[in-house]
């Protein structure tokens, strides 16, 4: 059985102008980048390198469908709960039979909804570059499962907010600072683990330890965590994935041990669960997480709600 806020929210929200206008945006800025790149790069009249071209407009265009899912989604989840209780309408949906969890699903789906619209409106635009070659279906299947994670995780961090913040306008600022605060954190964190590991392999060397193996691949995997947790790395290890381009090669050369060794670590690691894959599982999580926390800050309000209903009835 559908969601009821996803049918009304189906049946409402298209009608607006709004969500039309900011898909022929979206596709227009998309068009214009991939422009940009296929007509110098002579994808139109020329048929060397045609492969390379298309395949740096795919990592391009896909890279800019990223960011904008950074840039729409909060701008829709941001506003959809604490939207809800300025128009005093929280009240009332928490009254129905809905229970929290169903609300916040109902409100996540709808914003997921607008965000695979506006990626189907783009398909048109890599109908061209899968016409010249450079990606299968499979890799761009692969890149759209990895930016809905993210839109996933971004809106339910918004949603978080808009349930604890009572202006639409604090909660949407604010989910932006915390996203963009979660991803400069978790690098810093790890980033300066590895750091901290590397200084701990060179006074080994320096001593002739032997520990030195041991600290040398602890550093490798610490700087695996970090660049699969960086949305930016993630990414470029799916496109360089998807575009026939070795990422171990391209990952090894990033985390070399010191004197240029890590014993294979970092390769094996890739092996099993690369980059790209490893972040979708980690940005599910913290979404899941999210979800889960504002599912119980909407559950007590709605208990009270159901209360304060039955005393009045009293």
């Amino acid at each position: 059985m559908m969601n009821p806020i996803l049918r009304k929210e189906m049946k409402t929200s298209f009608r607006k102008h709004k969500i039309f206008t900011a898909t022929a945006i979206y596709v227009f800025m998309i068009m214009t980048l991939a422009a940009m790149i296929i007509i110098p790069g002579g994808l139109l009249t020329s048929n060397s390198s045609v492969p390379t071209v298309s395949m740096v407009a795919y990592g391009f265009i896909s890279a800019l469908q990223l960011f904008l899912v950074y840039v729409i989604v909060p701008a829709i989840s941001g506003s959809a709960i604490s939207g809800e209780r300025e128009r005093q309408t929280l009240d009332t949906l928490l009254m129905t039979k809905m229970t929290g969890k169903e609300v916040v699903k109902g409100k996540l789906m709808s914003s997921l909804m607008v965000v695979g619209l506006m990626l189907l409106a783009a398909m048109p635009v890599y109908g061209v570059i899968f016409y010249y070659g450079g990606v299968d279906i499979i890799g761009f299947v692969l890149t759209m499962i990895f930016i809905m994670a993210h839109a996933y995780y971004v809106g339910n961090i918004s949603l978080y907010l808009s349930a604890k913040m009572k202006k639409s306008i604090v909660a949407t600022i604010t989910s932006y600072a915390m996203v963009i605060g979660i991803n400069f954190a978790l690098n810093i964190i790890t980033g300066f683990g590895s750091m901290l590991m590397t200084l701990v392999v060179l006074n080994a060397v320096k001593n002739g330890s032997t520990g030195y193996q041991i600290g040398n691949s602890v550093v490798s995997v610490l700087g695996y965590l970090s660049q699969s947790m960086g949305t930016s790395t993630a990414f470029m290890s799916l496109v360089s994935t998807v575009t026939d381009v070795k990422e171990v090669d391209f990952m090894s050369t990033m985390f070399m041990g010191i004197g240029g060794a890590n014993n294979g670590i970092v390769d094996k690691i890739i092996d099993i669960l690369p980059l790209w894959l490893f972040n979708i599982c980690f940005v599910a999580a913290m979404g899941m997480a999210f979800q889960m926390m504002t599912s119980r800050v909407l559950s007590p309000k709605k208990k009270k709600i159901k209360a304060q209903k039955g005393v009045m009835r009293q």
